[in-house]
């Protein structure tokens, strides 16, 4: 009966170890920047054509810059491009005063 508790023991021990090491590197796993999402290179150019002059490195009205999105981790790009689509969805953006998009840009921005 000794022998059955001495190999159960050395078991136990090990599927502990194994369980604190897989916690352990999760852990270390979610540490990691996450790489941003690529951008097509279409909508890349719509922002830069009609975005980046009040969003671009220079000028970043509204603390929104989206001349830095493959900079930004995956969180944090889809919620700027979750408000971008809110901003030309409800026609919040582009101002008035810059004029208006051509009517195919806002449905290519908008994903």
């Amino acid at each position: 009966m000794r022998s059955k508790q001495k190999i159960r023991q050395p078991a136990k021990t090990l599927w502990l170890t194994a369980l604190i090491v897989l916690l352990a590197g999760s852990q270390l796993v979610e540490a990691e920047p996450k790489a941003s999402i690529p951008v097509p290179l279409e909508v890349q150019g719509a922002l830069k054509k009609y975005c980046n002059d009040c969003h671009g490195e220079d000028a970043s009205e509204g603390g929104v810059r989206l001349d830095n999105l493959h900079q930004l981790d995956v969180e944090s790009e889809l919620s700027l491009m979750n408000r971008v689509q809110d901003q030309l969805f409800f026609g919040l953006m582009p101002p008035e005063d810059s004029g208006q998009l051509p009517q195919r840009t806002p449905k290519l921005l908008a994903g």
